[in-house]
């Protein structure tokens, strides 16, 4: 069954309410240029509420980051640089189709996440990737045992559709899931997650 991570929440309430929905992975952006930046926020209170068996990952954007206090962690992911974490989760942001047998893939990597590219965001941009080309990066990953996660324009009205054509790891969501930025629609995290875990 194809794996949930909600990302970008800020609120506790959208916190609880995903695990409550049953997301498997929650995310903390701490990029500073996204609308949905966790920045000062009590970062260290909210990753505490996921409990022992939710993954929480930090995302990051360009620079090397620390998350000071930020013990319940359990997977990075990075754009650029490399972080040090329990898992380490490689993002590609593509604007074109690159051959794959030229994409540069970190070392050590714990899985890689599919997005949209965008030159004014690190995600949640709620712009698609091609199925078609994601489902070939999906195949040449699976060849080399690292697990894909796709990202980009997802939506409960077309996870199922998504999953169905691309059979990804995990499924990762923001934008398509909000009444504004970094304001879950609680209803639509619910639909999101039974449309997506019922096609995989």
């Amino acid at each position: 069954m194809v794996r949930v991570k909600i990302c970008g929440l800020t609120r506790p309430e959208d916190v609880t309410g995903a695990i409550a929905c049953g997301a498997d992975a929650i995310g903390f952006v701490f990029e500073p240029t996204s609308p949905r930046y966790i920045g000062d926020r009590h970062y260290s209170a909210l990753l505490k509420m996921a409990g022992p068996y939710v993954s929480s990952v930090a995302v990051f954007g360009e620079a090397n980051r620390s998350v000071q206090g930020a013990t319940a962690i359990q997977a990075i992911r990075f754009h650029r640089h490399a972080l040090a974490g329990q898992h380490r989760i490689q993002t590609l942001r593509m604007r074109v189709q690159q051959p794959i047998e030229s994409i540069d893939f970190e070392s050590d990597i714990s899985a890689v996440l599919l997005d949209a590219y965008s030159e004014n965001e690190f995600g949640g941009t709620g712009i698609p990737v091609d199925w078609g080309y994601a489902a070939e990066l999906r195949q040449h990953l699976a060849d080399r045992e690292i697990p894909m996660v796709l990202a980009g324009g997802l939506t409960p009205e077309n996870v199922a559709e998504a999953v169905a054509k691309v059979r990804p790891y995990a499924v990762d969501v923001s934008s398509g899931i909000e009444t504004a930025p970094a304001v879950k629609d609680l209803e639509k995290v619910r639909r999101f997650i039974e449309a997506a875990k019922s096609a995989g």
